[in-house]
């Protein structure tokens, strides 16, 4: 009787682990029926920022294989042929940019920022590349990031994606002002010194004439 109660009280176990072991598998699988966003925030100095356009660029979807998820790229970036294994490379994201634009791939999404905040809705599972296509006034436009919707955090999917760390701001540098020597503009080619020299040339001519012309009249 002793044995089977230990025998029981064994299997319970194997039961109990097993489930716990399905329950947080469920868990580390991201729910596809659910959408996501995208929201990028616009500020300087704690300050929103207003004015300029982004625009979004689906890369790739997600797949499942084997229990493994993957991202898949679409049919407009399947020619891309470089290594996407670091999605945080600002490199890799400015020529994903730089492929979208020389192949005249359309984005997703189009907005325009008019309250210091983005947000690109409705999105389906997979990666996506955000760029900056106007700049704000002032501000030098950001560089362009790649984002994935859901996003593993703190051991959950995060369906709904705040970019805010990936964008920060940089304001337009002020061209060099035009400056004067100290004592005006220099007089390149220009010579003042003759001016008094002739019209004195000139007094002295007059005179001459006036000279002439009494001793004619004297003459006669």
């Amino acid at each position: 009787m002793k044995h089977l109660c230990k025998t029981l009280v064994l299997l319970l176990l194997t039961v109990l682990v097993g489930l716990s072991g399905l329950t947080a598998y469920a868990h580390d699988v991201p729910d596809e029926s659910k959408k996501g966003s995208i929201t990028v925030d616009f500020e300087y100095d704690n300050k929103a920022v207003t004015g300029g356009r982004l625009v979004l660029y689906q890369i790739a979807k997600t797949k499942q294989t084997d229990g493994n998820y993957s991202f898949e790229n679409l049919p407009e970036f399947a020619s891309f042929g470089s290594d996407m294994a670091d999605l945080t490379s600002a490199e890799l994201a400015q020529r994903l940019a730089d492929f979208a634009d020389s192949h005249n791939i359309l984005p997703i999404g189009t907005q325009d920022n008019k309250t210091g905040s983005v947000t690109f809705p409705e999105l389906p599972h997979g990666l996506y590349l955000v760029v900056q296509v106007e700049a704000a006034p002032g501000y030098e436009a950001m560089q362009p990031f790649l984002v994935t919707v859901p996003m593993f955090e703190n051991g959950r999917y995060v369906y709904d994606i705040n970019a805010h760390g990936k964008t920060a701001l940089q304001k337009t540098k002020a061209p060099p002002a035009d400056t004067v020597p100290a004592g005006g503009l220099p007089q390149t080619g220009q010579l003042n010194w003759p001016i008094p020299v002739l019209a004195l040339a000139g007094c002295v001519l007059v005179l001459i004439g006036l000279a002439c012309r009494r001793k004619n009249d004297n003459d006669k």
